[in-house]
């Protein structure tokens, strides 16, 4: 199978084209290669789905773990992977641990394998862990220092932060640009808020703790993105904003990085019957109570992909697609808790009201419904 994505990429991918890659990685994944044997094992030794297959296996590790089998307790995450397990997705659980070729990747081997359809590893798609002072501790970033080659440094990286899925950006044929050459082209980037302003948040989990925004410089910036898109070399200037230096990577790298921002790759466009169309019909299937812990999207023309958002965000949008922005948010809640206890039904009901209230702004803004 990898050697017919190589192949895939070789014959069907542009000079200058690009692949984003994610897949399980070595070293996060080495303390969880018995917990999946062990599931795939016991599973597959069971006349039953694949999914009941993955659930049963799951049991016979859970007995293990609890009977403090020696080896299960090598990583100290297998214990808090299995308190979440109840809560994941079957299809997922059969996809994961009863694949009788799974084997976690070194970063390195994934690099090279690639190489021979001439694509070139550029970054981590997770914008975040490309600020090593976020990544890593000082300690770490000592010796992370000492190394000039890109695939050393991400082995260290890969050992300090334990990522066990990693997500890579490869070019093919890419052409190395100068830092000048790469701020000109963030500072003509647009962003727009991702999030309401109220629900902006000033500190952020990161590998190393918490991270702060600078409040000088981006609660300015917040505002001034409140008002609608903005290209990034304008907010860098945003009347109030107070920074020791002009930083276009870092402002772009923490607000997307945290998605609390998005880039706005057609700056001006307007939704498309179409995409309206698309939209209400996304609205309209994935919309259902036993949907509302997932995430959903919605076409945008301005983004040139899809607006990230809740089950219940894509509900509101469907009712704003059909001329009904200010329905009766104790009706829409009716559709969307059926069948769930007073406790849920209330908090479904707080969610409705946010989205029409807060998220239908910014939903707007990215051009997925028409403008208010």
């Amino acid at each position: 199978m990898r050697a017919g994505i190589v192949r895939l990429l070789q014959t069907k991918l542009r000079a200058g084209g690009v692949l984003h890659l994610s897949y399980n990685a070595l070293p996060g994944w080495q303390g969880m290669i018995a917990v999946q044997r062990l599931v795939r094992e016991a599973g597959s030794r069971l006349p039953l789905r694949s999914d009941q297959q993955a659930q049963a296996g799951i049991q016979v590790l859970r007995e293990l773990y609890t009977a403090q089998a020696k080896m299960l307790g090598v990583d100290a995450r297998t214990g808090n992977w299995l308190a979440e397990a109840g809560d994941l997705p079957p299809a997922y659980l059969a996809h994961e641990f009863m694949n009788a070729h799974w084997s976690p990747c070194w970063h390195s081997e994934v690099v090279a394998a690639l190489s021979e359809a001439r694509m070139n590893w550029v970054s981590t798609a997770t914008l975040i862990e490309n600020f090593n002072e976020l990544a890593m501790t000082t300690p770490q970033r000592a010796v992370f220092d000492r190394f000039d080659d890109p695939l050393m440094r991400e082995l260290i990286k890969d050992l300090c932060i334990g990522r066990t899925l990693r997500h890579d950006v490869f070019v093919r044929g890419a052409r190395r640009v100068t830092a000048e050459m790469r701020d000109a082209a963030i500072r003509d980037l647009t962003l727009m808020l991702a999030v309401p302003v109220s629900k902006v948040r000033y500190e952020v989990d990161v590998a190393i703790g918490k991270a702060e925004f600078g409040a000088d410089f981006y609660r300015p910036v917040i505002e001034m993105l409140a008002k609608g898109p903005a290209r990034i070399a304008d907010l860098l200037h945003a009347p109030g904003a107070v920074a020791e230096r002009e930083n276009p990577t870092e402002l772009a790298g923490m607000l997307v990085g945290t998605r609390q921002a998005l880039v706005v790759t057609h700056p001006g466009a307007t939704a498309t019957p179409e995409a309206n169309r698309l939209n209400a019909l996304i609205a309209d299937r994935v919309a259902v109570t036993e949907n509302l812990n997932r995430v959903a999207a919605l076409a945008s023309v301005s983004l040139g992909a899809g607006m990230p958002c809740g089950v219940i965000d894509a509900y509101v949008a469907g009712r704003a697609l059909a001329g009904e922005s200010d329905g009766d948010i104790d009706a829409w809640t009716g559709v969307l808790a059926h069948g769930l206890n007073e406790e849920n039904t209330a908090s479904v009901r707080k969610a409705v009201e946010f989205g029409r209230n807060e998220m239908l702004g910014i939903i707007a803004q990215a051009g997925c419904v028409p403008a208010a």
